[in-house]
């Protein structure tokens, strides 16, 4: 056989063989798909699951794995067949530095090195890698598990701007001691965090509300509430969690038993604190203006005595004149109309409506006495403006309101003057 015969059957056998190979590589994807498949066909109804099955994942923004592993993980949790929930632990970012101390406290605790790293149940079961075709075997063993009988239930409240009031209750219905710990997640349901391909993660970790040992009686109950303000957490680049909003935020509350494994998992999102009104002056005759005027400009403030220890809002009845070349301030103060500036807020002049009508102010939830007097001020235009278009906040003629006062200036806020027995101007405040 000569040479040029020998290379053709060489390079036909080479091409038989890359086709074989990826013929066979395919047939194994679908194989495991296929299994996957019969798996799921045989638990098809979350009811038969003895409790819901938590999955923490150890997982870091550079790990490639880590990606794949997440997506996977959400389209099993969306699919509903399985009565399970799970958090990404992301404990690395991009550039395999710590990106979260408790993530990487949570990790020592189980000496995970491999990511992603995936806990069932506390401990039940573990596993490394993305692997999908291990997935449905590994949530109905933990769905079979026998668990203590174990009651949970948490409920969270949101503050604005950016506080939770969480309060669990757990009741042992057993005859003996239940000797264990809790771990109550807050996360992000679609995380602030990237993964490798650039997608958010789902369920993404920020911070423990609870971590700690719990001992309950047979047959009594644990109840504990804790406030979480975003504001005093942050990751381990120094970035606050003071940006989170109501709407992204999930709860989650695990009990676990003394060799660490979950026996029960509820979780839950917040709701909005009741608001009840605390003070409601709403007389209305006329309007004073918030303007730049030709002997100077022109502000307005009103003072107040709150009835309960709380406020979360207030409401001044308002509205815009002209085309305002300013945005109008809204400033809540302490003591005076001058006094510690507690909280300020500030909207442009489309976010105000040309007809009469209540503009809520989001001030910051805060502690308040009902033997200091608080001040609701819209202060004095920029001294660059030149037009006389402006703003109106509307007041009563009379007193109305015994316990505040009609503030006023026309020079820039030099001078401030008080009418507390002719006019009160309109407003609203809230409480909890």
């Amino acid at each position: 056989m000569n040479y040029k015969i020998k290379k053709k059957i060489l390079i036909i056998f080479l091409i038989f063989s890359f086709i074989s190979i990826n013929v066979t590589s395919f047939a194994d994807d679908n194989s495991i798909n296929d299994g996957m498949n019969e798996i799921r066909d045989n638990f098809d109804d979350t009811s038969r699951s003895t409790h819901k099955t938590l999955v923490e994942i150890a997982t870091s923004q550079g790990c490639s794995g880590c990606s794949d592993w997440n997506t996977i993980m959400y389209n099993e949790y969306s699919n509903g067949i399985y009565n399970f929930d799970y958090v990404e632990m992301i404990v690395y970012d991009f550039s395999w530095d710590i990106l979260n101390n408790v993530t990487n406290v949570w990790k020592n605790m189980f000496n995970i090195s491999i990511y992603p790293t995936s806990v069932f149940d506390g401990g039940h079961i573990m596993h490394s890698g993305s692997n999908p075709e291990y997935l449905p075997n590994y949530l109905e063993s933990c769905q079979n598990r026998t668990v203590i009988d174990i009651n949970a239930s948490i409920d969270v409240i949101w503050y604005h701007p950016s506080t939770l009031e969480i309060s669990i209750s757990i009741t042992n219905n057993e005859p003996f001691l239940l000797n264990g710990s809790i771990r109550s997640h807050i996360t992000e349901i679609l995380s602030r965090y990237y993964t490798t391909q650039g997608h958010k993660y789902h369920n993404g970790f920020l911070d423990f509300a609870f971590n700690k040992d719990i001992i309950i009686p047979p047959y009594e109950t644990y109840n504990d509430t804790v406030i979480w303000d975003a504001n005093l957490h942050k990751d381990a680049h120094g970035d606050s969690f003071g940006d989170i909003t109501q709407d992204n935020i999930k709860v989650y509350l695990g009990v676990f038993d003394k060799n660490g494994l979950c026996e029960e998992l509820v979780t839950t999102t917040p709701v909005n604190a009741t608001q009840y009104i605390d003070i409601n002056q709403s007389f209305f005759s006329r309007g004073f203006p918030i303007r730049h005027a030709v002997d100077g400009n022109w502000a307005a403030g009103q003072n107040f005595l709150p009835t309960n220890n709380t406020f979360s809002s207030a409401e001044i009845y308002l509205r815009r004149f002209g085309t305002p070349e300013f945005n109008l301030t809204a400033e809540l103060r302490e003591n005076s109309v001058n006094g510690y500036l507690l909280d300020t807020l500030v909207f442009q002049p489309n976010e105000i409506s040309s007809t009469w009508e209540w503009l809520t102010l989001e001030f910051l939830d805060i502690n308040v006495s009902s033997e200091v007097e608080y001040f609701i001020v819209i202060p004095p235009a920029p001294s660059n403006v030149n037009t006389s278009f402006g703003y109106e906040w509307g007041y009563a003629f009379g007193n109305p309101y015994d316990d505040g006062a009609f503030w006023f200036t026309r020079d820039g806020g030099d001078l401030w003057r008080d009418l507390p027995s002719m006019y009160e101007f309109t407003f609203r405040t809230y409480r909890y």
